[in-house]
């Protein structure tokens, strides 16, 4: 297996986006669990679904990656939000 890690992009092109929801599930119908900064990365990639929404953009459905942060809170974050490393 390939260990990867996420990191918190944001959203590049909106600078003022300095932190980003991590919800409790795949998808922005969960709760939201807490904030991560932009630049934040993870220890571990625990799961990768789909929106549970079926939610997209330019026809590619939105991916979810549950994550355990370096402070052991675990999470999931929209992958348009990420940079996998």
């Amino acid at each position: 297996m390939v260990e990867c890690i996420a990191i918190i992009r944001g959203i590049p092109h909106i600078p003022s986006v300095t932190e980003v929801n991590v919800r409790t599930g795949p998808g922005t119908a969960y709760a939201l669990a807490f904030l991560m900064p932009v630049g934040a990365d993870t220890v571990n990639i625990l799961d990768i679904k789909p929106d549970a929404e079926g939610k997209a953009k330019d026809g590619k459905i939105y991916q979810w990656f549950q994550l355990t942060f370096r402070n052991s809170t675990v999470g999931w974050v929209r992958d348009d939000l990420l940079d996998i490393m």
